[in-house]
């Protein structure tokens, strides 16, 4: 071996070494969440400003309890009817939620479960350009599952890029926020609402069915399955083939029917609603 090799050999491990803990750094939480359907909604912006405050300052929720604009991080077990988001009026299963839960869910269209997310670099920078998702569910189907590729998500009120101020991190009030432009403007932090899946019971033509036993239908269809584990994967191409990744995963537990309706198949008024472009939540 040549002398001059060793000290060049031990510069690039020390090197190699140096960019392992770089991007080990970066970090993705993932916190399931029961959102209102987005596409619509009349209290989004609410619930995607206390979304943004309760992962900010990490906190498990806020906003008032008991409205529809409330964020809080779902427990390990949901019930599949906090699932299902309709174009008619609803919430977590109940149809004409105005009489059913109260005036000011009105006009909500149903829920949708997110995995909403914060990034942090620590010291290190990147792009909201650099994001993926993967949305699984262990039905026979995955019935829910859906991706969004690297590219797809923009600044937005829903996906915050934060600049760290003098302290070098979250929070403390001297962040700066990028909530628009170019999606591969480079940022500190990440604060996201998450992206999300659910079912979607429709009523087809003619079939004399009211809101609530259309839902129920669709709650009767998802039973016939065993508990379905939905799992939300955000990765972070960091370049150079090196990627970091977080996800968690929420477990949808079938239900029965609340008003006893059983049809066959061929008569449920249902389909999927995943979220493409340009009707995508991803924005």
């Amino acid at each position: 071996m040549k002398p001059q090799t060793l000290p060049v050999r031990i510069a690039a491990i020390l090197l190699l070494a140096l960019a392992s803990r770089s991007v080990a750094q970066v970090t993705i939480d993932v916190f399931p969440t029961i959102a209102p359907n987005v596409l619509g909604s009349p209290n989004a912006s609410a619930w995607m400003a206390n979304a943004f405050t309760a992962l900010s300052t990490g906190n498990g929720s806020s906003g008032t309890a008991g409205t529809p604009g409330f964020y809080t991080v779902a427990p390990a077990s949901v019930l599949a009817s906090d699932v299902l988001v309709t174009s008619f009026a609803s919430w977590r299963g109940l149809a004409d939620p105005g009489t059913a839960v109260g005036s000011a869910f009105a006009a909500e269209g149903g829920n949708r479960l997110h995995f909403s997310l914060v990034i942090d670099g620590h010291g290190q920078t990147f792009s909201l350009a650099q994001l993926s998702f993967t949305f699984t569910s262990s039905d026979p189907a995955n019935a829910l599952g859906f991706t969004f590729a690297t590219g797809t998500y923009n600044y937005s009120e829903g996906y915050v890029g934060v600049l760290f101020g003098t302290d070098g991190k979250l929070g403390g009030g001297d962040d700066t926020f990028i909530s628009s432009g170019a999606n591969t403007q480079q940022v500190d932090a990440l604060v996201g609402r998450g992206s999300g899946n659910a079912w979607w019971p429709q009523h087809t033509t003619g079939d004399g069915l009211t809101d609530q036993q259309v839902i129920d239908n669709t709650l009767t269809f998802i039973a016939a399955d065993t508990p379905i584990l939905a799992t939300g994967t955000y990765s972070l191409d960091l370049g150079g083939g090196t990627s970091v990744s977080g996800q968690n995963s929420v477990t949808i537990i079938p239900e029965p029917a609340t008003s006893g309706l059983l049809l066959s198949i061929g008569g449920i008024g249902y389909a999927f609603l995943r979220r493409r472009r340009p009707r995508s939540l991803a924005t």
